[in-house]
């Protein structure tokens, strides 16, 4: 019987824990800032927007509307992390700021909030892609 639930223990499937919020931007890489994890997204439509010199992709689109953990605010989209750079480095931007969207990516990531104080009150937001399709 004990030999079952060693078998049963081991296949079990472990949810990785929730990633962790940094003071030194060791989660994000955009310098030394401190990011607060607001939640993970699976599989989201989104777009990949470019930086405004076109050097490459800056910014994710989502097509839905995220709300944080919190329920606050709406996430219409995310800077990209520095950390996550590489993971988009090979594709296009799939469209600009003023549109049109096709949202035709699907990312999986950790959202985390740039904790710093805006002249408009809005919160900024940072993804570190773990996948994109």
């Amino acid at each position: 019987l004990s030999l079952l639930w060693l078998c049963f223990g081991l296949s079990c499937k472990k949810e990785e824990p929730e990633p962790k919020s940094c003071k030194d931007g060791t989660c994000c890489g955009s310098g030394k800032q401190e990011y607060e994890y607001k939640k993970t997204i699976a599989g989201e439509p989104a777009d990949l927007l470019p930086d405004n010199l076109g050097n490459g992709i800056a910014y994710v689109a989502f097509q839905n509307d995220l709300r944080d953990k919190e329920g606050i605010y709406a996430l219409k989209g995310a800077l990209l992390c520095d950390l996550s750079a590489n993971k988009v480095q090979q594709l296009k931007a799939s469209a600009t700021f003023s549109g049109p969207f096709t949202y035709k990516h699907r990312i999986w990531g950790h959202v985390y909030y740039l904790n710093i104080l805006t002249t408009t009150g809005q919160p900024i937001y940072y993804i570190y892609i773990t996948r994109i399709e």
